[in-house]
């Protein structure tokens, strides 16, 4: 059985975008709630996404995976009300040796996700770019209704998956690419669809994944 660590926060629009589509397509993951579960998930969410928390979360000796979403930049990942969690000089990553990692974050795969890597950390997945999604002008109740940001995030959520599934990287990058051209070719057919289009191009372009700089390509999380 895996440790999960998730990392979620709820103090804008972005971010609450993201929890409740993470909540609806990750967090429902099968091997949570199994019975009995193949993953044990510890939730650092809302006010629980600060450092002490997400310390004790990531310290156990367990083989895990840390999961979340926030704010970052190149060398900084943030938590609840921009908080820091993790950056490149201060707060560097601890307890990570073994870890798969994911941070739905805008840049933090870039000297950050290597700095993660360089700690031990077996894979990681982020990106170095600015992570974009287009939203309705009036958010919905539910937001998970909200077609636009859907194929956003939930293109997203496939990393989790597949790592949740045990998959290595080779076949999740796979699978979210044929998942992101059909989405993409369903965007730019439409007369009004370029820019969505574009802005899924480029999340999926600054994707870093594992393979030479990012990690082992072949981790992956045992299911069991």
């Amino acid at each position: 059985m895996a440790r999960v660590v998730g990392i979620e926060q709820n103090y804008d629009i972005v971010l609450q975008y993201c929890q409740e589509f993470r909540k609806a397509h990750v967090y429902s993951h099968g091997s949570f709630t199994g019975n009995p579960p193949s993953h044990t998930l510890i939730r650092s969410f809302d006010d629980d996404a600060v450092p002490k928390v997400i310390s004790r979360a990531v310290s156990s000796d367990e083989g895990r995976f840390i999961t979340g979403s926030g704010h970052g930049t190149y060398r900084s990942f943030t938590g609840q009300r921009g908080v820091l969690i993790w950056n490149t000089v201060s707060k560097p990553p601890k307890h990570v040796a073994g870890t798969i990692v994911h941070l739905l974050s805008c840049r933090a795969g870039g000297l950050l996700g290597l700095l993660f890597v360089q700690h031990g950390a077996a894979a990681f997945w982020g990106y170095t770019t600015d992570f974009k999604f287009f939203h309705e002008a009036n958010p919905p109740n539910p937001l998970t209704t909200d077609q636009y940001a859907k194929s956003f995030i939930q293109l997203d959520a496939i990393i989790d998956i597949g790592i949740l599934n045990g998959y290595d990287a080779a076949r999740i990058h796979n699978h979210l690419e044929a998942e992101f051209r059909k989405a993409y070719g369903s965007m730019i057919a439409r007369s009004n669809g370029a820019a969505e289009a574009a802005a899924l191009l480029d999340n999926f372009v600054h994707l870093v994944s594992p393979g030479r700089t990012w990690g082992d390509p072949g981790a992956s999380l045992s299911p069991t």
